[in-house]
């Protein structure tokens, strides 16, 4: 599969699509149904669609992954959506009615005029019934993708700040959401068309570790799946800019979701684990204990993504089938300084759950939007692995 361009498929810690395309390859060749349990920017459903698999499935949290599905399976027709788009450009011009974000310290991120013309465009959006539903996903996506390059941010991170090379670049200017999102709604057709409304997509935007929380999604015989790494991307931070900007078109409150991302450390850490887990972890798996003994707010971060994890893949297991494979994506990471032997943890939490591992090789990162290590960034993950489970 050839890489999309950054711009029109900006998601943190994404899986690169030569990835996806060659785990597909390797282990649902002639499949005819996948899940992916932490869908993502929907590279490995897009992988699966290209080798012919008819019916797919996915969930994530985060409400952006579902424009993704959308666009990248379905596609949606360009007429329809770029005179959909003219009309609403049309009315943002006109208005005066705003929808406000509510993104802390909002104007420190945009100029006043280009935050104006976000809010106004947000006000109408919230109520346009101009287009169908593949077409105004598509506009919505192109939305969520225009906000960061029309910020103050540093456009080399995904975590969004405004460093002393933003401010010497972009200070001043006057970035029009209008013209990137129109540019950015071309490029998105040019790469994914009018899709193959053949196939069958059922996605899922949802905290997949809460019980029935995947009921009625189907059942399928195989899953490729990339989860969370352990404290290394606070995966609320990365999109908040993008969260808060479609807050209000999409049936989601930023409030909802920020705490609830697996890894994250925002919340409360105490909760969501025994005492009989964390002993478990504790003693089971290297490093743990010496994260405790350093910092016990770290070590929470840790048990509750095992607790979480727990979840996850009990409920992932929910919808597939006897004898399906399951296949992870994971890397080590460093939390506190300590490695963390993560694809162990996360190995042993799906051997558990009712699957034999089959096969393992590892892969070197390449190509990976992570927060630079200036940044103080704690989790840069050098190498992953790749396991492939049966269920027995």
């Amino acid at each position: 599969m050839k890489r999309i361009p950054t711009a029109l498929d900006r998601y943190p810690a994404k899986m690169v699509s030569h990835l996806a395309g060659n785990l597909v390859s390797r282990y649902a060749k002639g499949a005819e149904s996948l899940f992916d349990p932490f869908s993502g920017s929907c590279a490995v459903l897009k992988a699966a669609k290209a080798q012919g698999i008819s019916r797919l499935g996915g969930c994530d949290i985060n409400p952006l992954s579902e424009l993704y599905a959308s666009v990248k399976i379905h596609g949606f027709n360009s007429g329809k959506a770029e005179t959909a788009f003219g009309e609403i450009c049309s009315l943002v011009k006109k208005g005066r009615e705003i929808l406000p974000m509510s993104l802390p310290s909002k104007d420190l991120w945009f100029t006043p005029s280009t935050l104006r013309k976000l809010e106004t465009l947000r006000w109408n959006l919230s109520f346009s019934l101009l287009v169908d539903e593949p077409e105004r996903n598509a506009i919505l996506l192109a939305l969520a993708l225009s906000v960061r390059p029309c910020s103050r941010a540093d456009q080399r991170s995904p975590k969004p700040f405004i460093s002393k090379n933003a401010i010497l670049t972009r200070k001043g200017k006057h970035f029009d959401p209008l013209v990137t999102m129109g540019k950015t709604l071309s490029g998105l057709h040019r790469i994914h068309g009018s899709g193959d409304r053949k196939v069958r997509l059922s996605f899922r935007v949802c905290d997949n570790t809460k019980s029935k929380a995947l009921t009625g999604l189907g059942v399928f015989s195989h899953a490729i799946t990339s989860p969370p790494y352990v404290n290394a991307q606070d995966y609320f931070r990365n999109f908040k800019l993008e969260l808060h900007a479609l807050e209000g078109l999409l049936p989601y409150t930023v409030g909802s979701i920020k705490e609830e991302f697996i890894g994250t450390e925002r919340g409360d850490l105490s909760s969501g684990f025994s005492d009989d887990s964390r002993l478990y972890y504790k003693e089971k798996f290297t490093g743990i204990g010496e994260v405790e003994e350093k910092s016990l707010r770290h070590a929470k971060i840790i048990y509750r993504y095992c607790s979480k994890m727990e979840d996850a893949v009990r409920n992932a297991s929910s919808v597939l089938t006897s004898g399906a494979t399951f296949v992870v994506v994971c890397g080590d990471n460093l939390v506190a300084g300590v490695r963390i032997p993560t694809v162990e943890i996360v190995s042993d939490i799906i051997v558990k759950a009712g699957f034999s591992e089959f096969d393992r090789f590892d892969d070197p990162i390449r190509d990976r939007l992570l927060p630079p290590s200036r940044l103080g960034h704690r989790g840069i993950i050098k190498n992953e692995t790749i396991i492939a489970f049966k269920r027995t």
